[in-house]
């Protein structure tokens, strides 16, 4: 076997290698630690459901992406506005992969982050479920429709006492595609309705970091995350809904095409 072939097939092992420990280790400190993190948090705060009993969450995504060397690019950091400024904000993010969840907090620390999920998710995940509940996640009901929205402007002033942010993935869904899906309206009726302003971060093409298709991880990978420049919504109504939704779209799919092929071309 010639020197090429056997350095060939060490490449492969070690992204392979790295692959699968950098899942094991996600799902170790996302699954395990992370939620046991919370519950240790409560004599803390002194509160079962609040989004204080998320602190160490913070350190963990940092020490998360420290100990598997991911390579995230950040971008726009200078777009998130200061806690004085504006201390509650709606922050989008698509979503490809599960590595999207602790990226979040990663990046606007040290604001507290809040997850806008499904009701179901408590004992679908259990473990995961209960410690997204007693950080104060906003839960989400599809079949309340306009009740569900009220209940949730109300969670989104509470949270407003606590200085925390909410992060939603205006998808809905889990996407890998040249484009991003059409967004979903609830995230963007919260944030007319509570006057917050929204932060939209785009996140690069997870395929050039980990190719799930193939189990590999990929040479000389990076994963931008670029947050874009802030949309203040305290001059909106509720007829301003579909123009907010189109307008953000339109800003982040452009974003996530021009990131990817910027990349492409520098790997050609």
């Amino acid at each position: 076997m010639s020197s090429y072939s056997q350095s060939s097939l060490a490449r492969v092992f070690l992204n392979k290698a790295y692959f699968y420990y950098a899942y094991a280790m996600y799902g170790i400190i996302c699954f395990i630690v992370a939620p046991l993190s919370c519950f240790l948090t409560i004599p803390f705060t002194r509160r079962f459901r609040t989004p204080l009993n998320q602190h160490c969450i913070i350190y963990l995504s940092r020490f998360l992406f420290w100990s598997i060397q991911f390579p995230l690019e950040v971008v726009g950091v200078q777009n998130i506005p200061s806690l004085s400024e504006h201390p509650t904000c709606l922050f989008l993010m698509n979503h490809q992969s599960m590595f999207d969840a602790p990226i979040m907090p990663y990046l606007i620390s040290p604001r507290y982050n809040i997850a806008m999920i499904k009701k179901e998710v408590i004992w679908q995940v259990p473990l995961f479920g209960l410690a997204t509940y007693i950080c104060g996640s906003l839960l989400i009901d599809r079949r309340k429709g306009v009740t569900n929205r009220e209940y949730l402007n109300d969670e989104v002033n509470r949270l407003k006492e606590t200085k925390s942010s909410i992060f939603v993935c205006p998808e809905g869904t889990r996407h890998v595609g040249e484009t991003l899906l059409p967004f979903k309206k609830g995230a963007f009726y919260i944030a007319i309705a509570t006057k917050i302003p929204i932060i939209p971060v785009v996140l690069s093409s997870f395929a050039n970091v980990l190719d799930v298709k193939r189990g590999e991880g990929v040479d000389n990978g990076r994963l931008i995350a670029q947050i874009l420049p802030m949309i203040e919504t305290s001059d909106l109504k509720e007829e301003d809904v579909n123009d907010l939704v189109e307008n953000t779209y339109k800003l982040m799919n452009e974003s996530f095409v021009d990131i990817n092929n910027k990349m492409m071309l520098n790997k050609a």
